[in-house]
Parts: structure tokens; sequence; C-alpha cells
């Protein structure tokens, strides 16, 4: 393994940090402990100067993305965001219909679907046929617009694609200093 920069973090297939890293947990970590470290990467993803800690990166559950300052929210180093489940609104849904169909037609049953017209039961002498709600997926007739009502749960849905699990650490002492270039 070449030898990292302070500050550099690097993927390990194992589940400790080898010596001279530690886990992107997120956790405080003393100024005067780490203070190469700190001169570095500051209190980009948290801490207290005051207090004389700084916060590690916290990578636990997240996924990095590149620092990109022509868009926000990727345009501070250390910003946070997303969620592993989404709620979806009715607002955010796209423009779509629910389609109800009609036939003219003797049913064959009282359960109706998609290939499976409902049959209207007869009525006995003296009396009249009760409306009965009718289902097809082929239609004879047209019918006017009307509205449905809403459905679902409201349960968020999951808003991960796939992903594998890597201990990420921090080189936070015996690192090469990172000259800046600029």
């Amino acid at each position: 393994m070449a030898d990292p920069f302070y500050g550099e973090i690097r993927p390990f297939g194992f589940t400790y940090a080898p010596l001279d890293w530690l886990p992107c947990d997120g956790r405080q970590v003393p100024i005067n402990q780490y203070q190469a470290l700190f001169a570095i990467i500051g209190t980009s993803y948290g801490g207290n100067i005051q207090q004389g800690y700084f916060n590690l990166p916290n990578l636990q559950g997240a996924i990095a993305t590149q620092l990109d300052t022509r868009q926000t929210p990727f345009d501070t180093l250390g910003e946070t965001g997303g969620s592993a489940t989404q709620g979806l609104l009715t607002n955010q849904m796209p423009n779509h219909n629910h389609s109800v169909k009609a036939v003219i037609g003797q049913g064959t049953t009282n359960a109706p679907g998609p290939t499976v017209s409902v049959a209207v039961p007869a009525a006995t002498t003296g009396t009249t046929k009760s409306n009965i709600a009718a289902y097809s997926n082929t239609s004879s007739i047209t019918m006017s617009a009307i509205e449905m009502g809403v459905v679902g749960t409201n349960t968020p849905h999951n808003n991960m694609g796939p992903f594998l699990v890597m201990n990420y650490c921090i080189c936070v002492q015996n690192g090469i200093w990172p000259e800046n270039p600029n």
C-alpha cells in the first residue's frame, strides 16, 4: 500500500481500521491529538474548536460524491443529504389516468376482473334488477369521465440502488502532507 496522505479516505474489505487510520463514522476526535488532520479538514464534518474537537467524515449508510462548486448541495465539503426511503406525493407523479370500462352483454360471474365481466342477477317477478358495477379491459360502451378514489398506504418507497458495504477509513496519523498546488 502506498504511503497515504493525511485525510485520505480508502475503502477496506475488513471490519477494523488499520494502524494510523480511523473509521469514517463521524466520531469526535481531539484537535490536540490529530493536529495535522485538523489542519487539513478543520470542522468541515462538524466539531467545536472552542471545546477542542472536530469530527471525522461520517460515511455510515451514505454514499460519497464529488465536490462540485457549480451546483448545490454538492458545493460544500462535508454537506450531507438524501434519504434511504422517500414518500411520493400525488403532485410528484406524472399525469396519468385509471380508465374504467364497461361492456354491454351477458356477464358470467359475480367476481369481475380484467378479462371477466360481472353477471347481473335476474329480477324476480314483480321486482326490478338492481344496479351493479361492471368491469372489463375491453370496452363496447363509452362512459363519462369519473374520478377514482385515492389509493395507497402513504408508506415511503425504498430509494436505494444496489450497494456493496465496505469499511471506509481516514488516515489520521503518520501520513504524507498533501501539498496544495494552488
